[in-house]
């Protein structure tokens, strides 16, 4: 993971969910004074997606920690940082080793682990250690001094809903199946791996902003189809523009409608919009960047925003 990244996940301490586990504390090196604090990332992820988790240890005791162990009990699917420590690759149970840890100093990783298919909820167990013993080891070998932590994910199978914690840019969507009974669906890629990346779309989904206050912005167009919402790294500005694709049920459209009339409202998870214009069309051979391209694909719109930061999206024209 690139350090750039670990960065604007360390942000996410200041999110709702995130937990803190603590030891008592002493002056004696034998018994650490310590407390982790864990944040889900994201806190709801779609059945089968990753859930990624942000784990800090925090030395809070008045003597150093000798030596400081983090494990896990499931494989991880993403490993990230750690800051200062060693830990194994992807694929196997978390162990990272950080050496000492001085008194009010703190280590962060970032990591992630496949979720089921199905439920409505997904955990994991940490554990920090003094010996770097397994969580899972058989051999009732002493682990020495220990904290042991959660991290919890919600877990949805609606389909209007899609992603989690995206390791390696890979493309996220909601419900492709574009008709009658599903009048949108939405899909990103990421431009850059080991970031939250969801998507979410639906008649329950309404974002508060109306045309008749924002008369200016919305340029006597009128809006169709559904609020798409789009979240990348907790909307952190992206090194690069990056495509999110909605596509449309084309009896969403009004037939009055012309293609070359049609734009994007943009707008903050609050409703408030991004810039004081909408995303128009892209200019021939201009750089794909804060504009859309609008297609038709059968009797269905497409409509490819390039966009460097994410937030919610709706069709007008």
């Amino acid at each position: 993971m690139r350090l750039s990244t670990l960065g604007r996940l360390l942000g996410a301490l200041c999110l709702a969910g995130s937990v803190t586990y603590a030891a008592a504390g002493s002056a004696s090196a034998s018994t650490p004074g310590w407390i982790s604090s864990v944040t889900p990332l994201p806190p709801k992820v779609h059945n089968g997606a990753d859930a990624g988790y942000q784990v800090m240890i925090t030395n809070t005791g008045t003597s150093n920690i000798s030596q400081l162990f983090l494990v896990s009990a499931d494989p991880t699917t993403f490993v990230g940082g750690p800051d200062g420590g060693d830990c194994l690759p992807a694929g196997v149970t978390l162990k990272c080793s950080f050496g000492s840890l001085n008194a009010g100093a703190s280590v962060t990783i970032v990591v992630a682990f496949a979720t089921p298919s199905s439920g409505n909820g997904f955990t994991e167990m940490f554990q920090a250690n003094t010996t770097g013993v397994s969580l899972n080891d058989k051999h009732h070998t002493s682990h020495g001094d220990t904290l042991d932590f959660t991290g919890v994910t919600d877990l949805t199978s609606d389909k209007d809903f899609g992603g989690g914690f995206d390791k390696d840019t890979s493309l996220v969507q909601d419900n492709g199946s574009i008709g009658k009974n599903n009048a949108q669906s939405t899909q990103v890629t990421p431009p850059v791996g080991g970031v939250i990346a969801t998507v979410q779309d639906g008649p329950a989904l309404n974002l508060p902003f109306s045309c008749d206050t924002n008369s200016t912005y919305c340029q006597g167009k009128t809006p169709f189809g559904e609020w798409s919402q789009v979240n990348v790294d907790n909307g952190a500005a992206q090194p690069s523009f990056f495509p999110i694709t909605l596509m449309i049920y084309g009896k969403s459209v009004p037939n009055t409608v012309a293609q070359s009339s049609i734009a994007l409202i943009h707008t903050d998870d609050n409703g408030n919009p991004i810039g004081t214009d909408p995303l128009l069309q892209c200019a021939s051979g201009a750089p794909l960047e804060n504009c859309i391209q609008v297609s038709k694909v059968g009797p269905n719109w497409k409509i490819v925003a390039w966009v460097d930061q994410n937030g919610g999206f709706k069709g007008m024209g």
